[in-house]
């Protein structure tokens, strides 16, 4: 884990040199001894641990240069305290720690101090590196890592420290201890000390994790785990503790009866891993949606076996194995098939016929032949059903006497949902050769159509059931739903059951308008029926068909208080119309069948 480069800015001022104590009440200090001052004319530091000769203010000794200014005097040691020890590697040291992982990147190091406000203004050199050395050297193993960059720094918000910038990367392993060595260079390499708290000199390679979630990478779900976040001051605002892009990371996904294992990558901010896709484990005999637990392990530049990382936040996800967009569990395909998922649509992959929704798997691809000649469909719902992207067309369809016929099916969804199968078209209220029943005598009767007449001899074929549907369309004035609530009376009635009268009337239920509500059918009821075979309506050659609501016996236009005709029918004449509007411009008309849901 780094610490941001974002939450680093220098100040600059004189060069003091520093030890680092603990005040009476035990927190860590560092006090600021008397500052080394030159003059105008003394040097700045060279790149190799000596002073570099510049004016008459030094002398060469041994080689080396050596300062000839007077020595100053000492003011009051300044002092800056600190809330806790500065044990930055592990997670316990308290509300200043900063853990570290060292990289190369010279943007990135770490802290020596705790990052809290000081109680006086510190003085800072005038370098903007190079002031102290800092150096870990492992407890147990001959191995050090040391860098030059190191410096007071104060950062945005007033808090302080000894920064140690571009710390090479540790080679080791998780949970292996080092101690730290801080000289001051301005101050003949002297050692920074730790008067009476060696524990503050004593550090330890921890590394952890935030919380693991699901995230959509191009449709399909992967597991991600995020980068914990630390304090970082006294004011409570959070970093986030970095993962490294030079460690090999491995996430661990337990399923409950399996677990699969999945090479991370670290995201170039190095503030998220991608455990990869939430596939499933081949096996997984757990519900569709799989609680699993995740874990983490690192592998440390140096060492040859992974460490586990522990996540201090969420360490489960939840995974819809049918909507995680992988081909997963027992899935033929991408999230469908199997004994868990839904059915798979058209062209996707199977392996037996379960798998389809046209339950058809053809040499491992699901088909679709339902509603062809060789494979009549049950109705016009039903290949709707099965496959919802089809068409307004023709298809074979079985009828109640189990003649297969082909017919058109409207799969407009608009309609109520489609899947409606045509039973006539009207082009006005004089279909027929005489006045017969309009579903009683066949006229194109092989070539179905919704713009020209066209009907079949129904009787034997279609015998609809209490709860089976009607659906009236006119092309300009909109579309109306019936649902039969009493038993057929047939389509060549004119007295059976609940119809009655001579002109026929073939079923009764009740009329919906556009938007599904049922409408008022007043106390004569709705009903389907025609204006035929009796009285002026036989004198005039009429077969007339509509949904009429509050007049029973025949299509009118007219009857009780709540009177409408959806169709053709009867006024002296027989014309077309819609509601109370009598216009043969609602032609064509034309009536379908639906079968109970």
């Amino acid at each position: 884990m780094l610490l941001p480069s974002h939450q680093v800015a220098l100040a600059r001022g004189a060069a003091p040199a520093a030890t680092i104590g603990t005040t009476e009440t035990g927190d860590l200090q560092i006090n600021l001894g008397a500052a080394t001052s030159f003059g105008v004319s003394c040097p700045s530091l060279a790149n190799d641990d000596t002073l570099a000769c510049a004016g008459d203010d030094v002398e060469v000794k041994n080689g080396k240069c050596s300062s000839k200014c007077p020595e100053p005097e000492k003011p009051e040691e300044e002092v800056l305290s600190w809330s806790s020890p500065s044990n930055f590697w592990d997670k316990t040291a308290g509300a200043n720690m900063l853990p570290m992982v060292p990289v190369s990147d010279e943007l990135h190091g770490f802290m020596v101090g705790s990052s809290s406000p000081a109680e006086l203004a510190a003085e800072y050199n005038e370098l903007e590196v190079k002031r102290f050395t800092c150096e870990l050297q492992s407890t147990t193993r001959d191995y050090t890592i040391k860098t030059d960059y190191g410096q007071i720094y104060k950062t945005e918000r007033g808090t302080y420290g000894i920064l140690c910038l571009r710390v090479p990367e540790w080679a080791g392993s998780i949970g292996e201890e080092a101690t730290l060595t801080i000289k001051d260079r301005l101050n003949n390499m002297a050692e920074v000390k730790f008067a009476g708290l060696e524990e503050a000199k004593k550090y330890k390679l921890i590394h952890f994790a935030g919380d693991a979630s699901l995230a959509d990478v191009e449709g399909v779900h992967h597991v991600h785990i995020t980068a914990a976040s630390i304090e970082w001051g006294g004011d409570g605002e959070r970093v986030p503790a970095l993962f490294s892009s030079a460690w090999e990371y491995e996430c661990i996904i337990d399923w409950g009866n399996k677990k699969s294992t999945h090479d991370a990558k670290v995201s170039k901010d190095q503030t998220k891993i991608d455990c990869g896709p939430a596939e499933v484990p081949s096996g997984y005999d757990g519900k569709q949606i799989a609680e699993a637990t995740v874990s983490l392990k690192v592998t440390v530049t140096g060492s040859d076996e992974p460490s586990t990382v522990p996540l201090h936040g969420q360490t489960t996800v939840e995974v819809d194995t049918c909507g995680n967009g992988i081909e997963d569990s027992d899935e033929s395909d991408v999230d469908c098939g199997g004994d868990m998922c839904g059915k798979c649509k058209e062209d996707k992959k199977c392996s037996k016929n379960e798998d389809c929704i046209s339950n058809e798997c053809t040499g491992g691809t699901c088909v679709f032949s339902v509603g062809k000649e060789g494979n009549p469909a049950d109705s016009c719902a039903q290949i709707l059903k099965l496959r919802p992207t089809s068409a307004t067309g023709m298809y074979y369809v079985k009828q109640h006497n189990n003649n297969k016929l082909r017919v058109l099916c409207n799969m407009d969804k608009k309609y109520y949902n489609g899947g409606w199968q045509l039973l006539i078209t009207m082009r006005s209220g004089n279909m027929h050769s005489g006045s017969i029943g309009p579903l009683t005598r066949a006229k194109n009767g092989n070539s179905p159509s919704e713009t020209n007449e066209y009907t079949r001899d129904w009787r034997s074929e279609n015998r609809p059931k209490k709860g089976d549907e009607f659906l009236m369309i006119s092309k300009k004035y909109g579309y109306r739903k019936f649902v039969m609530t009493y038993d057929f009376c047939g389509w060549d009635s004119r007295d059976r059951g609940v119809c009655s009268g001579c002109h026929g009337t073939f079923a009764r239920g009740q009329i919906y308008d556009q938007n599904n509500k049922a409408e008022n059918c007043g106390g004569q009821g709705c009903w389907i029926n025609s204006c035929s075979m009796c009285g002026g309506c036989h004198g005039r050659g009429c077969d007339t068909l509509g949904f009429q609501a509050d007049h029973r016996d025949y299509a009118a236009w007219y009857g009780s208080g709540s009177w409408r005709l959806y169709g053709s029918g009867w006024d002296g004449s027989c014309r077309g119309g819609w509601g109370r509007t009598r216009d043969n411009g609602a032609f064509p008309i034309s009536m379908y069948y639906r079968p109970k849901a």
